[in-house]
C-alpha cells in the first residue's frame, strides 16, 4: 500500500483497536523516542490515527467507534489527519531511528506479507502450505491472520477500488526468528520475497525488519515466540 512516509518529529499520534506487534503503551513510548507526542483524543491538532491490526466485529457494519468516526469527519471537513494501519506505523518506526544508542547482542527478524484473495478457495490452501514449508525449512516461527475485506473497504483509501465480489479476504503472514545481532538475514529475506513475488495472487504488501534487543517490539515478539524458537541461552 503506497503511502507517504510517516513523520514523527513534533507530530501527534492516537491509537485505537487491538495491536498485534506492539502494545499501545509501548507504541506511545516509541513515538516519544522519535520526537513525537501521544495524543489523548481526536482533535484538529491530531496528525495520525493508528488502527490496530485486529478489527472490531462491529466494523463490518460501519460502526467504527468514536475515535475513527470523529477522525473521518474531521478529515472530510478538510483537516489533514492521516489514518494509518498498524503495518504502516511499524514500517515508520523502522524507517526512523529512535533517539538513543543501544548496543544490541540479539535481534528478532520479522517478515510480514499479505495477499488479497477469495475465501474458501483452493488457492488459499495451497498458499498456506507453501508458506508453512518455507517457515519450517528456514526455522521461522509462522503466524497468520485473516480479515474479511469489507471491514476495511470504506476505511483505508488503498482498498476503495477493490471489487469485493471477486476478492473478499486479506490473509497476512508473519515470519519471526530470534538470532544473534551479527547474523546476516539478507538471504532469508530475499528468498521469502522471491516466494512472495512468484505467488500468482493479488499482493497486499511485503516488508521485513530487524528489531534490536532493547526495543519495545523486540520484547513483545520475544514473549510471543515459543521456547523452541528462542536462542538456547534464553
Amino acid at each position: 500500500m503506497a503511502n507517504n512516509k510517516i513523520k514523527f518529529k513534533d507530530k501527534t499520534f492516537l491509537f485505537t483497536g487491538t495491536m498485534v506487534d506492539i502494545e499501545r503503551k509501548d507504541a506511545e513510548k516509541e513515538v516519544k523516542l522519535r520526537g513525537g507526542y501521544p495524543a489523548k483524543g481526536v482533535s484538529k491538532t491530531l496528525n495520525y490515527l493508528v488502527i490496530g491490526s485486529v478489527p472490531n466485529k462491529d466494523w463490518k457494519f460501519g460502526n467504527y467507534g468514536n475515535k475513527i468516526n470523529e477522525t473521518i469527519q474531521l478529515r472530510n471537513s478538510g483537516v489533514n489527519i492521516q489514518i494509518v494501519s498498524e503495518d504502516e506505523f511499524i514500517n515508520g518506526l523502522c524507517e526512523t531511528e529512535p533517539q538513543f544508542d543501544s548496543k544490541s547482542l540479539e535481534k528478532i527478524l520479522l517478515i510480514r506479507f499479505g495477499f488479497l484473495l477469495k475465501q474458501n478457495s483452493q488457492k488459499l490452501s495451497d498458499l498456506e502450505n507453501i508458506v508453512a514449508d518455507f517457515a519450517n525449512t528456514n526455522a521461522l516461527y509462522l503466524d497468520k491472520s485473516y480479515f474479511i475485506l469489507d471491514v476495511y473497504s470504506d476505511l483505508y483509501l488503498s482498498f476503495k477500488d477493490i471489487d469485493i465480489s471477486i476478492i473478499d479476504l486479506i490473509v497476512d503472514f508473519r515470519l519471526i526468528k530470534h538470532l544473534d545481532a551479527a547474523n546476516d538475514v539478507s538471504k532469508t529475506v530475499k528468498d521469502c520475497f522471491n516466494l512472495y513475488s512468484m505467488t500468482k495472487l493479488t499482493p497486499k504488501d511485503f516488508n521485513s525488519h530487524e528489531w534490536k534487543e532493547g526495543t519495545s517490539v523486540f520484547m513483545k515478539l520475544l514473549k510471543e515466540l515459543p521456547k523452541d524458537h528462542k536462542l538456547t541461552k534464553k
